[in-house]
């Protein structure tokens, strides 16, 4: 029988993933620039202006760095942090 003892819980496994942001947008580059220009297009036949969306995307991703985020579970906890 492998319960805990009363009022003890169940050691946790913990998972800790670091994500260096200009490492994943060099590995996702060869993918990310037909998608701009294709998104480009888009953006253009809607008559929205694909400079200014694609800067505003850009920012996006960019403040994206130092975001941390904690996912719990009952048997583990993942923790996600972009560098």
């Amino acid at each position: 029988m492998n319960a805990a003892p009363a009022g003890l819980a169940p050691p946790r496994r913990r998972v800790r993933l670091w994500i260096p942001l200009i490492l994943l947008l060099a590995l996702l580059s060869p993918l990310l620039i037909p998608v701009l220009a294709i998104l480009a297009v888009v953006l253009a036949a809607m008559g929205v202006n694909p400079g200014q969306a694609l800067r505003d995307l850009g920012r996006f991703v960019l403040a994206a760095r130092g975001t941390h985020i904690e996912v719990e579970a009952p048997g583990a906890s993942v923790v996600i942090t972009i560098i």
